[in-house]
């Protein structure tokens, strides 16, 4: 079947004579009637003048392939070699040209267009091999061998069967084979495009080594042209910063644990620039060989966006949580520091302690000298408060109006010998002392 098997093209492509060109038709029949004329160089001796070979299957073949057309030209090839070859005076020989041809006729009219199928190929073999026994004892009664009919036909069918079974055993694996190749190759071609084509820059690389970049993959990392960027390390484009997340990353995709979780890293590109990109990596197979697929998308906008949010929050939850007129704590911070502290004092079987003060005559004060003078009052007292307090644990805050709290929670002790309790009790002292002042100096 050498010769068939160097049109494979034509096999993957042919598959019925609807979706066939003429072309197509008579090339196939062509390359079919010249392995009929191999089988006929090499058919086996089955008595004298009777050969048996398998010269109907490339008929039985380009019927089922291609229809009529391939078969009756693969069958005229046949006969023309015949003629030629062998001699075409002769009874026998003119038997069995008339015979291909009727052979052909039959297989192309009943292959129909569903293509090359075992059954199918069983069923006109089984015809064609009533036709050639018919031949077959004409020619023997001709010659006068008529007792040896039933032996030549004995063998000529289970010659037929096993290795005619066979052969189109192979020629429909090899069939198979080169049209899931061609699938393959499709397919491939099809991912390709959509890989080119990706909104996201997609690399492939192996052993860190990248293979295959797209047309945003060359943009993004600040490339020029392709070449640029392959055969390069993918280490050459991670910030130094973040080797070992590339470094962890790679491991747990090899070891199968990480495979579609993003990831943010950042990279260098050719041109200098700094950027934040979220990528992916899924172990993919990349002609023939192991590799990675790594898509990835630039992030630096969203990054500096969410930057700019966080420090904008940042700084509103310092505005909503300290008192417009004194600049300390307000009530709401406050509830929410003295919530805490009395969470971790029972965890730590700690004391928590608290100061509540207020200012004497503060709306005397008011009346006598206005509410801008009582609010410089209210200032000077925070001031006085505050300074001792800003680097420690406790806190102040306004509690309303005049009134203001102290909350001291335990200080955390340094050594297990120490008493919290007693720690608790000098620091304190030294905030009493502190808020004392501050009210005498008001």
């Amino acid at each position: 079947m050498l010769p068939f098997s160097s049109s494979d093209n034509i096999i993957k492509r042919t598959r019925s004579p609807a979706d066939s060109t003429w072309n197509i038709k008579l090339t196939a029949g062509l390359l079919l009637g010249l392995l009929g004329i191999l089988l006929m160089l090499n058919g086996i001796p089955l008595g004298p003048g009777v050969v048996a070979d398998l010269r109907h299957v490339p008929i039985i073949l380009a019927a089922l392939q291609g229809g009529p057309v391939p078969a009756i030209v693969s069958a005229f090839v046949m006969v023309a070699a015949r003629m030629t070859l062998f001699g075409g005076a002769t009874f026998s020989a003119a038997a069995a040209s008339v015979n291909l041809v009727l052979i052909a006729v039959l297989c192309g009219l009943l292959a129909g267009n569903k293509g090359a199928t075992f059954p199918r190929f069983l069923l006109l073999n089984a015809l064609c091999m009533i036709c050639i026994s018919a031949v077959l004892s004409i020619n023997l009664n001709h010659i006068g061998q008529l007792q040896d009919i039933p032996r030549t036909l004995t063998y000529h069918w289970t010659f037929s069967l096993l290795v005619g079974t066979l052969a189109v055993y192979v020629y429909l694996h090899i069939l198979r084979s080169h049209a899931f190749n061609l699938k393959l190759v499709e397919s491939e071609e099809r991912y390709r495009r959509l890989i080119a084509s990706s909104p996201d820059a997609t690399l492939v690389h192996s052993d860190e080594t990248i293979l295959f970049v797209n047309d945003k993959g060359i943009k993004l990392l600040g490339a020029v042209s392709r070449k640029e960027v392959l055969g390069r390390s993918v280490f050459d484009f991670v910030h130094p910063d973040y080797w070992k997340d590339q470094l962890r990353l790679g491991e747990a995709v090899r070891a199968g644990q990480e495979t579609t979780d993003l990831h943010e890293l950042k990279y260098i590109t050719l041109d200098g620039r700094e950027i934040f990109v979220e990528l992916s990596i899924s172990p993919i197979v990349y002609k023939e060989n192991p590799a990675y697929l790594t898509t990835v998308r630039e992030i630096t906008d969203r990054k500096l966006t969410e930057k700019k949010l966080q420090e904008a929050l940042a700084a509103l939850q310092k505005l909503s949580d300290l008192d417009g007129l004194t600049g300390i704590p307000n009530r709401r911070k406050l509830d929410h520091f003295l919530s805490r502290c009395w969470s971790e004092a029972a965890a730590e079987h700690t004391p928590v302690s608290g100061i509540l003060f207020d200012v004497d005559y503060f709306k005397s004060f008011n009346d006598t000298y206005g509410h801008q003078g009582g609010d410089e009052v209210l200032k000077c007292i925070a001031l006085a408060a505050f300074g001792p307090l800003q680097n420690t644990r406790h806190l102040i805050a306004r509690y309303g109006g005049e009134e203001f709290m102290v909350v001291l929670p335990a200080p955390a002790p340094k050594k297990r010998s120490a008493s919290p309790r007693a720690c608790a009790g000098r620091s304190n002292r030294s905030i009493f002392r502190t808020v004392y002042q501050a009210r005498r100096a008001a």
